[in-house]
């Protein structure tokens, strides 16, 4: 019954992601993205191969604050990622500030380098799930957070790529 409702879950995020591609018209999530440097800014890690996908840009959730998705499995952790533009430009390649980069479900807020070269950040699930990802930008300072996405992000995120389709 678990790998059902999950494999369901793995499923539904799939679908919800990846609808932004089928977009024509205005796209809603290229004027809603975290921009640096007029490059929008994606999850890139182990769970997307580190590709630079529309599907993991990260896109406005509250002032300051931009976030992706991404489905998660706890017997694959740790999950390294870092987060940046298609180029990994030099002020948009955001890894840890300071050693050693690790997060765990209730971590605080981790400071980012947006000039990274090498510094990964791990995340460490405790359940199969499907995540949020965020960078909160407070000033000139930027940070990450992780946790398990709940009912309302994933909804947020339902509605976003709803109206896209709508599009």
């Amino acid at each position: 019954m678990k790998s059902t409702v999950l494999a369901s879950i793995f499923a539904m995020t799939a679908a919800m992601l990846s609808a932004c591609s089928s977009v024509s018209g205005p796209d809603l999530i290229s004027v809603n993205a975290m921009k640096i440097n007029g490059k929008d800014i994606y999850l890139r890690g182990e769970m997307n191969d580190y590709a630079a996908i529309s599907s993991n840009r990260l896109i406005k959730r509250d002032e300051g604050m931009y976030c992706t998705l991404a489905a998660l499995r706890s017997d694959w952790t740790p999950y390294r990622f870092k987060f940046a533009d298609d180029n990994w430009s030099q002020g948009s390649n955001f890894g840890y500030a300071y050693p050693p980069g690790v997060m765990r479900a209730g971590s605080a807020p981790m400071k980012l380098n947006p000039n990274s070269q090498f510094e990964e950040l791990r995340y460490f699930p405790k359940e199969d799930a499907v995540y949020q990802f965020c960078i909160i930008q407070d000033d000139d300072e930027y940070f990450a957070t992780v946790e398990k996405a709940s009912d309302k992000e994933v909804g947020f995120f339902n509605d976003f790529f709803r109206r896209l389709e709508e599009l």
